[in-house]
């Protein structure tokens, strides 16, 4: 057998599945703080589905609608921790631009209640992104981002060293 005989296969479309999923991304886009917070407990009783709704939620920070954006950003500030495998995967694929921006400043957000060992990882997906930017104000906020987090670390918020080769001086 071969190495990719191993491999997880993409799950096959579910138009039943997609069809909820896109149905409770909308009611969290489109709903006040209260009823939004009690579906995010909702999804994050159940993690194993978590990822998928997740990252049907982090387009929504490209809406045009500004509230859609800031429902979307509130949402995933609220799945906290478990958002950030999607949010660093879309770092990765884009370098620019104001979506780019948003999943910088959401990171940076939920980076405050994560634990070291993520902080470091969330340290190298943006100087990735810093070095891979393309525009302008991606990398002025990636560079806030570091900054941010470099502070952290200092101040003993994290297991960031203080000083080392990150370091923005």
């Amino acid at each position: 057998m071969t190495k990719s005989t191993y491999r997880k296969q993409p799950a096959a479309p579910d138009p039943v599945r997609d069809r909820r999923v896109e149905e409770v991304v909308q009611r969290l886009l489109r709903t006040d703080q209260y009823e939004r917070q009690a579906v995010v407990n909702a999804l994050l009783a159940n993690p194993a589905s978590l990822p998928v709704f997740v990252d049907a939620l982090v387009p929504a920070l490209k809406s045009r609608d500004p509230d859609v954006r800031r429902a979307a950003r509130t949402t995933l500030l609220q799945v906290g921790r478990p958002a950030l495998p999607a949010l660093k995967s879309c770092l990765c694929r884009v370098h620019r631009g104001p979506f780019c921006v948003r999943v910088i400043e959401t990171l940076v957000d939920i980076a405050e209640t994560i634990d070291a060992r993520e902080h470091v990882e969330l340290f190298l997906a943006l100087d990735i992104a810093l070095c891979q930017a393309r525009d302008e104000a991606v990398r002025l906020a990636a560079t806030k981002a570091l900054a941010a987090l470099r502070r952290a670390g200092e101040h003993g918020c994290s297991g960031l060293p203080a000083s080392g080769p990150w370091a923005l001086e």
